[in-house]
């Protein structure tokens, strides 16, 4: 499976060690990586923010799995941009288990009438992906609400 990981950082350094493990995943990409993620994969000179490259890379390497580590690209809108070129079709719902539905971008994102809901949303549906080691923060995206005084701790 060809697979990109988008990011440079300890998180994607961190992600890139465990996909790499994988006898799966052949090739690993990481755009842009870092020297650490080169031990892991293949470094490729493209900023997380350039959504046009990122795509064109995508679909000349016909990428399998897209893994995005940072948040910005995803509120950026990159999952959708993905999707607008056939590169992902999302999760869905299959007999009670959260499946993949052709989708090729690993990332969950939520929509809500305000953010707090959208916030809900997202966090139930990190709760129903399992995997052994798996780890994950409900407290991302509110850094607003805390800034803001409206959510305590």
């Amino acid at each position: 499976m060809n697979v990109l990981l988008i990011g440079g950082g300890g998180r994607e350094h961190a992600l890139a060690w465990k996909l790499s493990e994988s006898p799966l995943v052949d090739p690993l990409y990481a755009a842009p990586g870092n020297p650490g993620i080169a031990r892991h994969g293949r470094c490729v000179d493209i900023d997380v923010d350039d959504a046009a490259r990122l795509l064109d890379f995508a679909a000349r390497e016909r990428i399998d799995l897209t893994v995005v580590g940072p948040e910005a690209p995803l509120v950026a809108g990159l999952a959708d941009r993905f999707a607008d070129r056939g590169l992902h079709a999302g999760p869905a719902l299959r007999d009670g288990n959260l499946v993949t539905a052709g989708g090729r971008v690993l990332g969950v994102t939520a929509v809500g009438a305000d953010l707090g809901t959208a916030i809900a949303r997202a966090d139930a549906a990190v709760k129903q992906i399992h995997f052994e080691g798996m780890q994950y923060r409900t407290d991302i995206g509110r850094a607003k609400e805390y800034a803001r005084g409206t959510v305590r701790g």
